[in-house]
């Protein structure tokens, strides 16, 4: 049984948006955990990735909060969040994309249970629709960005679809709260055209209540068209700020969830920061 709780959380939904300009596809509903005062949510965060790619396709939308049983304050309408987009391919040869991850702090009261959907606009017309995560972050507190002082990480290959364990961090016993988390999925073995990576990530424990926790990652990757070439993107890693206080010495178990099989095996990285 865990010793302490989390007090910020993360969901999403994940599916495949509309292929007609400005269809506001319902991705899915979340439902937050039940809680007798609520929740804060702090944070909308989503990318979506080209899944079929053409020439003179962009991927290009937004995402719609939509609060579906009424009980959160205020009420986030209008609430449209741009995400990041994809220009358009030219010709047959294409590079791979990276869609960093977009997120918007926010704030919003939400009640226990609550049920809030949320929706994705492709905002230009698309052959095949692309597929998109959307998630919230929310908690107890509204954590602030905090120097590092510990920070350690987990790294494997990951080929497989569904949820692989990337491997366990073992915290100092001087540990007293995570205060950052983050991960980069990298495409470190040859890259295979039309295989998108749009993964999250997900935290558990036995000393550790972390649940609900499907965090985003850094950034998503597209697919390529024919042969792929120009991957030489980077992004600089950075950190999810939160607050979860943890017993020193805790163990905490790092998995990796990909929507699709990848032929050769991207490069998973999961780091946490405490004090």
């Amino acid at each position: 049984m865990a010793n302490t709780e989390a007090l910020v959380h993360s969901m999403f939904v994940r599916g495949t948006c509309g292929t007609v300009a400005l269809t506001d596809t319902l991705v899915g509903n979340i439902t937050l955990p039940a809680s007798e005062d609520g929740w804060k949510i702090y944070g909308a965060w989503g990318y979506g990735v080209i899944n079929a790619a053409l020439a003179a396709e962009a991927t290009f939308g937004h995402m719609r909060v939509e609060s579906v049983s009424g009980d959160i304050l205020p009420n986030p309408s209008p609430c449209r969040l741009p995400l990041a987009g994809v220009p358009s391919y030219l010709g047959a040869a294409t590079g791979k994309p990276l869609v960093p991850l977009t997120l918007w702090r926010v704030e919003w009261e939400a009640s226990g249970k609550a049920v809030i959907g949320l929706h994705y606009v492709n905002e230009s017309a698309k052959s095949t629709g692309d597929d998109v995560c959307l998630g919230l972050i929310f908690g107890k507190v509204l954590p602030e960005p905090r120097p590092i002082i510990f920070m350690d990480r987990v790294t494997a290959a990951v080929a497989a679809v569904g949820t692989t364990l990337i491997g366990t961090i073992n915290l100092a016993e001087r540990a007293t709260r995570i205060t950052g988390i983050g991960c980069q999925v990298v495409q470190d073995m040859v890259s295979t055209a039309a295989q998108e990576i749009l993964p999250y990530f997900i935290l558990t424990s036995d000393d550790v209540d972390f649940a609900p926790a499907q965090w985003p990652c850094q950034f998503a990757s597209c697919v390529g068209l024919a042969t792929n070439h120009g991957l030489n993107n980077a992004i600089v890693p950075e950190l999810l700020p939160v607050d979860i206080p943890i017993i020193g010495g805790a163990r905490i178990n790092c998995s990796i969830n990909f929507q699709t099989a990848v032929t050769n095996a991207a490069q998973v990285q999961i780091y946490i920061a405490y004090e």
